[in-house]
């Protein structure tokens, strides 16, 4: 298990970038723990639904836990969080999934989801410097030779800002039970 002290994170974290530019100081980046209080982080989350749908109900801190064994027992999943130093409070996230391919002898690709930055942090920077600096490093680190990712038409400029170039059509098929 990875660990730091007495803190289990998802993965190691000296897969982090070692010092980040123009980072505030009361900010910090980590990997998701399992000590995490999920209900803080899934309030963050909460802001990423859209107006019409519903992330469902809210699943125990037990069951939050038990969710991150199975993510960290599969390991391709990389969740990455910005820490406010002060609070304790999560104040942004995203994820990295590794996809290992048979094409390009075997390669693999990263899918960045679920990237939130609070809205008390929204303009500061922390969104562009989340994603190039730590996401597209986590995923260079692992090995990936791209990184793709969804978002609403309404980001598409945020993200290309980031470097990222639009490529194809996003289509998507639910599976919820009614």
């Amino acid at each position: 298990m990875t660990t730091n002290g007495s803190t289990t994170f998802l993965f190691d974290p000296a897969l982090l970038p070692s010092t980040y530019k123009k980072l505030p100081e009361h900010i910090t980046m980590r990997p998701l723990s399992r000590d995490e209080k999920f209900a803080k982080y899934m309030d963050l989350l909460d802001q990423l639904a859209q107006p019409e749908a519903s992330n469902g109900p809210r699943p125990s801190q037990a069951d939050c836990q038990a969710h991150f064994d199975d993510m960290k027992r599969g390991g391709v999943t990389y969740v990455v969080v910005a820490e406010d130093k002060g609070t304790g409070d999560v104040v942004a996230t995203g994820t990295v999934l590794i996809e290992q391919k048979f094409i390009r002898n075997a390669a693999k690709a990263a899918h960045i989801e679920d990237i939130v930055v609070s809205s008390t942090q929204r303009g500061s920077g922390l969104g562009l410097m989340f994603v190039i600096d730590t996401l597209n490093h986590l995923a260079r680190e692992l090995g990936c030779y791209k990184t793709i990712l969804d978002c609403a038409e309404k980001n598409v400029g945020f993200y290309e800002k980031c470097g990222f170039t639009r490529s194809g059509v996003e289509m998507k098929k639910y599976h919820c039970k009614s």
